[in-house]
């Protein structure tokens, strides 16, 4: 059940930037991410995150590939 204070959040965000920075603060790395961040309306979460640039199936459907051709989409 979710309570009364926690009802008024729900809704999707997309991912705009990664940034790591060191412990003074300062840009160590920047990346190419896709994410998103779902909050439901009955309390449920979901997060997505992904390397921009994967590979994709000719196909366009990851079920249709062999074992061989699916693992890097998996591992990157």
């Amino acid at each position: 059940m979710v309570n009364k204070e926690e009802q008024g959040l729900h809704g999707a965000w997309g991912l705009v930037s990664v940034e790591t920075r060191d412990e003074k603060g300062e840009l160590v790395r920047r990346g190419e991410r896709t994410g998103y961040l779902i909050y439901s309306p009955d309390g449920y979460m979901s997060v997505s995150f992904m390397k921009e640039g994967r590979p994709v199936f000719k196909s366009g459907d990851i079920r249709a590939g062999t074992r061989s051709k699916r693992t890097p989409w998996f591992t990157t």
